[in-house]
């Protein structure tokens, strides 16, 4: 929420997608009694992540993402729609998410970024990148 002035005086920022969910949405994803609350496409999530790349952007620091929501195909075209040009994953998925980066441009990766940002729940957010990656 405050990442415009921590731009200021940071070099950069990592945003850890795991502990960004479980803090955002009050739910600890290996906790099974609120893990289905803890939904990686939550409008709030997504828009938490945009408002982050934005300050980074407008404060002229890189922005990185790492956790499962880097490593996550699905999430490719909006993370790269987004603009992020850095993911931290574990090894063994580098190939996975190489593929996944390769099926988009950037221009069709903005424009699903733009649709998801407008999408009022989780299912629908889902929905929506399930159809556009059978798309291309």
């Amino acid at each position: 929420m405050v990442a415009d002035q921590l731009a200021r005086e940071a070099s950069f920022f990592s945003i850890g997608s795991n502990d960004l969910i479980q803090y955002l949405m009050a739910a600890d994803r290996t906790n099974s009694r609120v893990a289905p609350i803890a939904d990686t496409f939550q409008p709030a999530v997504l828009r938490m992540i945009r408002q982050t790349i934005e300050a980074g952007r407008d404060g002229g620091i890189e922005v990185a993402l790492c956790g499962e929501l880097a490593a996550d195909p699905l999430a490719t075209p909006f993370l790269l729609g987004l603009g992020f040009e850095e993911f931290s994953v574990s090894a063994p998925l580098i190939p996975e998410l190489k593929r996944a980066i390769a099926r988009w441009s950037v221009a069709e990766a903005e424009a699903v970024a733009k649709e998801l940002l407008a999408m009022d729940s989780s299912q629908s957010a889902r929905r929506f990148l399930l159809r556009s990656r059978g798309s291309i």
